[in-house]
């Protein structure tokens, strides 16, 4: 094989990556603001610039009215927007989220499906682990498959509903007709 070279960059690139865990990702005894100020203290030099940043972020996870509540006393559903709104805090480019639906009751899949693209539109790349494939044929703009930790195939979410090697994985037998 053919190995690529690439000459060293005078200057390192770097971006932050938030990471949405499956479970548990917030302080069970803070408040959400707290929560979020948290991650907020990353890029900010001072606690009400934190606070204010934390508020916005808060509004854009649409739990404003939740902020002075602690994170133990959220739902499910609640508790995944803030654990997104904490990954946020950072300002992250990219966002890494495991099972963000797992656990969650099916009347709040679409909110956080909705949450999950706008912030895809607010210009964050998403990285996501989902075994809801409908969600992910939904919010996805490329999928890469695996079975057994080897991939089977990459491409849209067409390309990869329609790819025999999937199907039989997920779903059973592939049949054509």
């Amino acid at each position: 094989k053919d190995v690529l070279h690439y000459p060293i960059a005078e200057r390192a690139i770097t971006f932050k990556i938030g990471y949405v865990p499956q479970y548990g990702g917030y302080f069970h005894d803070l408040t959400l603001l707290e929560n979020v100020m948290i991650g907020c203290f990353a890029k900010q030099d001072n606690i009400q610039k934190a606070r204010d940043k934390a508020l916005e972020i808060i509004d854009f996870v649409e739990l404003i009215d939740m902020r002075h509540h602690f994170a133990k006393e959220l739902s499910t559903g609640q508790r995944k927007r803030l654990e997104m709104a904490r990954a946020m805090a950072i300002e992250p480019k990219l966002l890494l989220m495991d099972e963000v639906t797992g656990g969650v009751d099916q009347k709040t899949i679409p909110g956080l499906v909705s949450l999950i693209r706008k912030l895809k539109s607010s210009g964050v790349t998403i990285i996501t682990i989902e075994h809801n494939m409908n969600i992910i044929m939904d919010i996805s703009d490329n999928i890469l498959a695996l079975d057994q930790g080897e991939k089977i195939a990459y491409g849209s979410p067409s390309k990869i509903q329609n790819n025999k090697k999937v199907v039989d994985a997920y779903l059973g037998t592939y049949d054509a007709t």
